[in-house]
């Protein structure tokens, strides 16, 4: 609140001595006195607190010693002047409008970042926030084992604390519930808030409508009714063994590479003998996926819901590619063995066995980081594109902090959305520069030095693998996508793990995906959202 102060001066007169003349002229004495105006002010405000002071007006007096003046013809005796101190003492009223105080609140912030970058990372913004906002304590509570069941139980129960790291499908399983609140308006009267400053996903933070959900490439600017604010982002990338490349004779990527060359070089780095693989079999999300989206598909699913759309348009090429590698090549740890061959670390590439790792990690550096150490020189690169179509097909996804239905209930809700901001931009910051746990999903974070210095080196391409005009997302605008998603996905590992072909394995997974979009669509109708 702004505060408004009325001055307005007021002269009240006073008469004081201020000087005294002496005249020895034809016997007179002639005592001058000279009148001091006093102001009095008055600070008048609305009328919420009164304080009342003390203004003195002093006088001063002092005495001076006769004097004895002789002439010629008379004594002329000098009279004493005498100057007298007073002390004047006036009330004055003045009227203080003061700002209401909001009381200290403490607020329950739930999470599964409490330990490695991540934890960190959470660690710091809560250290801080506690200098910056004295007023508002933040208390973390980890939420381990199945933190979406664990939330989703705790939702259905309505014990949710003020603020949690939300998803996308439980935003929308739960958006007709009031479970999560819209902040728009709290968020537009707050300072730091842009809306421009933060890469979009539709439908996964914000309720966007159909169209956005099907549109390709998605509209990229944020708009709708907005449920929280992005926080961590996950994209996939390719990050290469300098060292063990230089070693092998291999080559270092850069943007001409293709599948081709990247075959290639796989081939030079891979060494049965050593133990040495040039790429492995990959995750889905990261690595498969978008190896066939990199064939010109778009979105997993049609216009209208009906098809399940992944292996059109070329998309069947990047699986076939990478199942390839493992099973023909040979140049590629297969699925079932990568646990085996990265033993005490994370992956083969942590452990210095592989070469080349189309993979998410370009998100979280910090992670292998911590297990390759100084034993050698990795880096970023350019993802080796698609040699029919020349595009190299990105996945990438977020998580938010939402306010929930029990800061409503607690009347915290503008200290947590508050809270929920500072983690959307400040401790982007110190996620890009130190910690490194996630992709920091407010665009000023990944321009700074800091965030883009090494290791690993070209640490700048991982804002422009988050800058792409053709970044897929899940699509996540159905009421139940998880039991969506798992009704196909095991059907399509099942070709990564060689025990399917590949004609069977795109029919089985879109005659599960269709029947169960057939289910999602019903819903979505009872839900009026068609």
């Amino acid at each position: 609140m702004t505060r408004r102060l009325l001055l307005k001066g007021l002269g009240i007169g006073g008469a004081a001595a201020g000087g005294a003349a002496l005249l020895a002229a034809c016997g007179e004495t002639q005592v001058v006195t000279k009148e001091v105006p006093v102001k009095e002010i008055v600070v008048k405000e609305v009328p919420v607190e009164k304080i009342v002071t003390r203004e003195t007006e002093r006088v001063v007096t002092r005495e001076v010693p006769v004097e004895r003046v002789v002439t010629r013809t008379q004594e002329v005796q000098v009279e004493k002047v005498v100057e007298v101190e007073k002390i004047v003492t006036r009330e004055v009223e003045k009227i203080v409008e003061v700002q209401a105080q909001r009381p200290p609140v403490a607020l329950t912030f739930a999470t599964d970042h409490t330990s490695g970058p991540r934890g960190a990372a959470v660690q710091w913004a809560v250290e801080n926030y506690a200098n910056k906002r004295p007023d508002i304590r933040v208390l973390v509570e980890p939420v381990g084992g199945d933190y979406w069941d664990t939330l989703s139980i705790r939702a259905a129960a309505g014990t949710l604390p003020e603020m949690v790291l939300w998803d996308g499908h439980l935003f929308n399983a739960w958006r007709d519930d009031n479970i999560v609140l819209q902040l728009n308006d709290y968020l537009a009267k707050m300072d730091g808030w842009n809306e421009e400053e933060y890469y979009y996903i539709p439908n996964l933070w914000t309720d966007n409508g159909h169209d956005d959900d099907h549109t390709f490439p998605p509209p990229t600017r944020l708009h709708g009714n907005q449920y929280g604010v992005t926080y961590q982002g996950g994209i996939n990338g390719f990050i290469y063994n300098q060292t063990l490349v230089d070693e092998l004779g291999a080559g270092h990527p850069d943007d001409s590479w293709t599948w081709d060359d990247l075959l290639e070089n796989a081939q030079k780095t891979t060494d049965p003998e050593r133990g040495i693989w040039g790429l492995d079999g990959g995750g889905n999300w990261y690595s498969w996926h978008p190896l066939i989206w990199s064939g010109n598909q778009e979105l997993f699913r049609s216009y209208d819901d009906t098809q399940f759309t992944l292996y059109d348009n070329g998309g069947s090429d990047g699986i076939q590619w990478i199942h390839d590698a493992v099973f023909e090549h040979e140049v590629a740890v297969p699925v079932a063995e990568i646990t085996e061959v990265r033993g005490e670390f994370s992956s083969p590439f942590t452990a210095g066995l592989q070469a080349y790792y189309l993979t998410e990690r370009v998100r979280q550096t910090a992670r292998p980081l911590v297990q390759i150490k100084d034993r050698f020189e990795w880096s970023l690169a350019p993802v080796p594109v698609n040699p029919a179509s020349g595009k190299s097909g990105t996945f990438w996804s977020c998580q938010f902090h939402a306010v929930t239905n029990g800061a409503e209930a607690r009347g915290n809700v503008e200290e947590t959305a508050e809270v929920c901001l500072y983690f959307g931009t400040e401790v982007q910051h110190r996620v890009a520069g130190v910690d490194r746990g996630h992709l920091p999903m407010w665009r000023p974070a990944l321009e700074t030095t800091e965030a883009q210095a090494g290791p690993p080196n070209n640490m700048h391409l991982l804002k422009q693998y988050a800058d792409g005009t053709e970044n897929r997302h899940r699509q996540y605008r159905i009421p139940n996508w998880v039991e969506w998603y798992q009704s196909w996905i095991a059907l399509e590992q099942r070709y990564m793990l060689g025990e399917a072909a590949l004609e069977e394995m795109i029919a089985n997974v879109k005659t599960a995906a269709e029947a169960n979009q057939a289910l999602q669509i019903e819903e979505m109708r009872n839900r009026g959202w068609i």
